[in-house]
């Protein structure tokens, strides 16, 4: 458009120019005995006059060209500074994309290194659920500096860059949809973690503490034993059980503490053979006294309690293997999405 009317002005100046030499020379031919720069105008008012008009004519033609041209040069560089914001502001938008592209891609490998704390942690959890075990949470601010940022530029960015209208709707809703749930859910599951840590370890000090009065209470019997019966108290069959049990602790503390005191196996090779003896003991001899009694009662709370810490730590594994399975396996559809999400953006910036 610029070089056209540029292009038709210049003509027409060049044409308008070429009539006036030419008007100019033929009023000068009017001229009698015509001597070469030896003009006479004598007599020729009205060659003259209209000369003069056809000249006005020519030079006000000529002024309301040149600005008629302004005008369209004005209007031009308006345009051209327009056209100029527009391209700034279509690349800030591109920009943006980029960023955003940027924060979803760490965002991704994020989640799939969170997924890989969730998977290794629920096995754990189901395999020793009577033991503590940690889950590393990564400190980032991701998801947030997506979310905080103004939706209606997010919005106007996408829809500028991508050609399907619904595509760039849906993309908008998916992005911000799953950077709404990874964020909550990265503080829901770091909460939950440190409130199951929290009554977990409550529970397993409890345990540690009805431990411990077990173990006296089996020394206070097989002193009471000794006292009673002198050195015939090893032969009583409550005093072989109770040794035994005592020597199974002791063979239990060596061979399975390397990785904490494990509830669970305690009941299961300690606890469990001291209840099954005590109550066929129970059928044929009786209990002796009531400090045994005590004693299988006490242990079978505990087995109890402990199996109350096992449901109670299932239960939390299994939600979480529920959570990962959804949102953080590799292969999963919302991890799928976000992957999609970021080749889209990658070709857009291409």
């Amino acid at each position: 458009m610029k070089i056209i009317y540029k292009y038709i002005t210049n003509i027409t100046v060049l044409a308008t120019f070429t009539l006036l030499i030419i008007l100019t020379i033929d009023v000068i031919y009017e001229t009698d005995n015509w001597v070469y720069f030896n003009i006479d105008f004598k007599d020729k008012y009205n060659i003259i006059s209209a000369y003069g008009s056809l000249i006005g004519g020519i030079l006000a033609f000529l002024s309301i060209l040149f600005v008629l041209r302004s005008l369209i040069e004005q209007r031009q560089e308006i345009l051209n500074k327009e056209d100029k914001k527009i391209i700034e502001y279509k690349n800030e938008l591109l920009e943006r994309l980029k960023l955003i592209n940027d924060f979803t891609k760490s965002a991704i490998k994020q989640i799939i290194r969170h997924g890989n704390e969730l998977e290794k942690y629920y096995k754990l959890e189901k395999e020793n659920p009577s033991l503590t075990h940690p889950m590393a949470f990564e400190v980032t601010r991701n998801f947030r500096r997506v979310i905080d940022m103004d939706p209606l530029s997010l919005f106007k960015a996408l829809n500028t860059h991508l050609p399907n209208k619904d595509i760039s709707h849906k993309t908008f809703l998916n992005l911000l949809g799953l950077f709404d749930y990874y964020n909550d859910s990265f503080i829901e599951l770091k909460e939950n973690y440190k409130s199951q840590t929290a009554l977990k370890f409550d529970e397993l000090r409890k345990m540690s503490q009805e431990l411990k009065e077990l173990l006296e209470n089996f020394t206070k019997a097989l002193d009471s034993y000794k006292n009673e019966l002198k050195e015939n108290y090893t032969d009583n069959d409550w005093v072989i059980v109770i040794s035994n049990t005592i020597n199974s602790y002791a063979d239990h503390i060596k061979t399975n503490n390397l990785d904490g005191f494990n509830f669970s196996l305690f009941s299961e090779e300690v606890l469990l053979p001291f209840i099954t003896k005590g109550m066929e003991l129970n059928k044929t001899i009786g209990y002796d006294n009531k400090s045994n009694l005590d004693l299988i009662l006490l242990a079978s709370s505990m087995r109890k309690d402990i199996n109350q810490i096992e449901s109670l730590s299932i239960y939390y594994a299994d939600n979480i293997k529920e959570i990962f399975d959804k949102y953080y396996k590799k292969d999963n559809e919302n991890l799928i999405k976000l992957d999609e999400i970021t080749k889209l953006i990658d070709e857009i910036i291409k």
